[in-house]
């Protein structure tokens, strides 16, 4: 990562960022329930977050499924 981008989330858009995680999952909650109803999300063993968002659906990922990677 860059020194500009590093700053960044080190400093106010990080800041800003970590205040607003609620509101974040709050926006994407219709899809994220959306995702978790759907077939795809029963059975796997390996997930990536790339991440977009406060890590609702990471952390929704693990507790489904404890063993995955």
């Amino acid at each position: 990562m860059n020194d500009v981008a590093g700053s960044e989330w080190t400093g106010r858009v990080g800041q800003s960022w970590a205040q607003e995680w609620q509101r974040t999952d709050r926006s994407f909650a219709a899809v994220t329930d959306r995702l978790f109803a759907s077939s795809v999300m029963r059975d796997f063993s390996r997930a990536v977050d790339i991440g977009c968002g406060a890590g609702e659906t990471s952390c929704r990922l693990a507790a489904g499924q404890p063993d995955g990677a």
